[in-house]
């Protein structure tokens, strides 16, 4: 009986401490936190500093739309920044932050949310934004500046570089001694003349530029269009007179068929010259001969009519170039010893188009030849290794149509010469005589305009022989 008594005792006391132990369990889970559920963080930060902004870059395969980007059940992006609290009702690839126009570190957090206000862990990052203040440091390196005695060439030798931006074009304004404004622009190397101004006066250059800065040698996403800038300009009082030359610039093109005429031939004038002349030619020292020189009193400029300019000034060009150089200066007209001048050329151009050279080879099908005349191959002599032996009173003749004609053939000790008939009038009796074996020009015609034409060489009996050895021709044409 006590042992039936015992086991039922153990039996109660084990079903009453499980009992409790249950409880336990139930009050301890009653008291543990719930399971957090977090959506998915943006997998990558990465940024580019633009002017007075950012760009955040969220997502390793770039910038894509929204509606593919897949991070689980994230609905939404935040920007948090100072007092900032910026929702995207997307899940971005990428966000631009703007108005960051103090320069100071601005410290972001990035994350996303589900659409019950659960968070992604953030994307943290501290960054100081470009602003208006970096801007206003930048400055100019030096330039090159030739004093005259009341102007100045101010310019830089080469485009400007610079560690902290990318420079492209500007534009600039002085104000000189009479209160005149003066206004300027280029491209990306700026050169500008400032005249009419006092010695040993500052005179202020505002410059306006397109630059792109740079970051620890990284560009800014944004240009900007139009940074202002100042250069303060002092002519000193031991500057020399110099006439600087403004316009035409340096190597322009005067097209006689399209330039806008008149053209104007401009300079800075100094005090100490009262009368100017233009002096025009072909050779860069300006020989009495060959210099064309124009009266321009006091003025500071000059305008060439297209009737000057075709048949008083550019009157000698080549064919075989579509343009060609002449030099041209200013000077006082009684010479002043201590006035510098500057040498400046101006290409001219008699074509539309552009001026081609076309070879018509000794076995060309243009040629026709008379009579029964010897082939010869030669190479290291010949143009295209091979010629012609036209024998006494035959002839070779091409038609062709251009604005210029040349004939080269052998010159040698035992030929005659060569009669050359243009469209068919005899025109020059060309000797291809010498003491010397050599293929050369042996003639040369040009016309003012492309035209039909005909040319034929005859040989003929010259001082020693009565044969020539022709070559080949050359004609040149335009191509509009």
């Amino acid at each position: 009986m006590q042992s039936i008594i015992k086991i039922t005792l153990i039996a109660v006391i084990l079903v009453q401490a499980y009992s409790s132990c249950s409880d336990i369990y139930e009050n301890i889970k009653e008291f543990s936190p719930q399971e957090a559920v977090y959506p998915a963080k943006f997998d990558t930060l990465g940024w580019r500093l633009g002017y007075e902004r950012v760009e955040f870059y969220l997502n390793k395969g770039g910038k894509v739309p929204s509606d593919q980007m897949k991070l689980g059940k994230a609905k939404k992006t935040v920007i948090e920044y100072d007092d900032k609290h910026i929702v995207i009702d997307s899940v971005c690839s990428w966000v631009n932050i703007s108005g960051l126009t103090e320069q100071r570190m601005y410290h972001f957090k990035i994350y996303t949310e589900d659409q019950y206000g659960n968070k992604s862990i953030p994307q943290e990052t501290q960054l100081t934004p470009f602003t208006k203040i970096d801007l206003d440091v930048l400055s100019l390196v030096p330039p090159n500046v030739i004093e005259s005695t009341s102007a100045a060439v101010v310019e830089w030798g080469s485009p400007i570089e610079s560690d902290l931006y990318q420079f492209f074009s500007y534009s600039g304004e002085y104000t000189d001694k009479d209160g005149q404004v003066h206004a300027f622009e280029g491209g990306n190397l700026p050169s500008f003349i400032v005249e009419n101004v006092l010695l040993d006066v500052e005179i202020p250059i505002k410059i306006r530029a397109k630059i792109l800065p740079y970051i620890g040698g990284i560009p800014l996403l944004d240009t900007i269009p139009a940074w202002e800038t100042y250069y303060n300009l002092r002519i000193s009082e031991a500057a020399k007179p110099a006439i600087f030359l403004k316009t035409p610039e340096a190597a322009s093109v005067i097209n006689i068929f399209n330039t806008s005429f008149p053209i104007e031939f401009s300079w800075t004038k100094v005090p100490e010259v009262s009368d100017y002349v233009l002096k025009i030619s072909k050779v860069r020292d300006f020989p009495v001969e060959s210099t064309k020189v124009i009266d321009l009193g006091d003025a500071g400029s000059y305008l060439m009519t297209k009737e000057e300019a075709m048949d008083q000034i550019f009157t000698d060009f080549d064919p075989l170039t579509s343009s060609t150089a002449y030099y041209w200066q200013i000077e006082p007209k009684e010479q002043t010893a201590s006035v510098r001048l500057q040498l400046r050329t101006v290409n001219y151009k008699h074509v539309e188009g552009e001026l081609v050279q076309e070879d018509v080879e000794t076995t060309d099908a243009r040629c026709h030849y008379t009579g029964d005349n010897l082939y010869i191959w030669e190479p290291g002599v010949y143009h295209a290794s091979d010629s012609y032996v036209v024998w006494q009173n035959n002839s070779v003749e091409v038609s062709f149509y251009g604005r210029y004609i040349a004939w080269y053939a052998l010159y040698n000790n035992d030929l005659g010469n060569g009669r050359v008939y243009i469209d068919g009038e005899l025109d020059a009796d060309v000797v291809c005589w010498a003491s010397y074996r050599r293929v050369e020009k042996l003639y040369e015609k040009f016309w003012p305009e492309d035209g039909n034409h005909t040319i034929k060489v005859v040989a003929s009996p010259g001082v020693v022989g009565g044969n020539i050895v022709h070559d080949y021709f050359m004609f040149v044409h335009e191509v509009k």
